[in-house]
């Protein structure tokens, strides 16, 4: 997982296009390895999440990074968009899901 935060344009208040997670999608190649996306957007800019293959040889922020590049040029009304920053993110230790041997705790089902 890769979070991206996108600046619009200098001085433009301007909101991301409609469809612009599915638009990352659309002008993504197969070796980016770019799996879902989620993006929130406002005149202030967008942020989200890239969800990228986890058996990808290329460190996540290289495939982040070229995504964005890829859909700042070829996605009407990203012009002059750039990005923020990029960062990868841990994925989340999940506690085990499998029923507690012993009783549970007052008021635990």
């Amino acid at each position: 997982m890769v979070a991206i935060a996108l600046d619009p344009p200098s001085g433009a208040a301007v909101a991301a296009p409609d469809g612009l997670a599915q638009a990352f999608l659309d002008c993504s190649a197969p070796s980016d390895g770019l799996e879902h996306v989620r993006l929130h957007s406002s005149v202030a800019g967008a942020y989200g999440v890239l969800f990228l293959s986890s058996e990808h040889p290329e460190p996540a922020l290289v495939l982040g990074r070229r995504v964005c590049q890829r859909a700042f040029d070829s996605v009407a009304g990203l012009g002059g968009w750039s990005l923020a920053w990029c960062a990868e993110l841990p994925l989340p230790v999940m506690p085990r899901l499998t029923p507690h041997p012993g009783p549970h705790p007052e008021g635990i089902q």
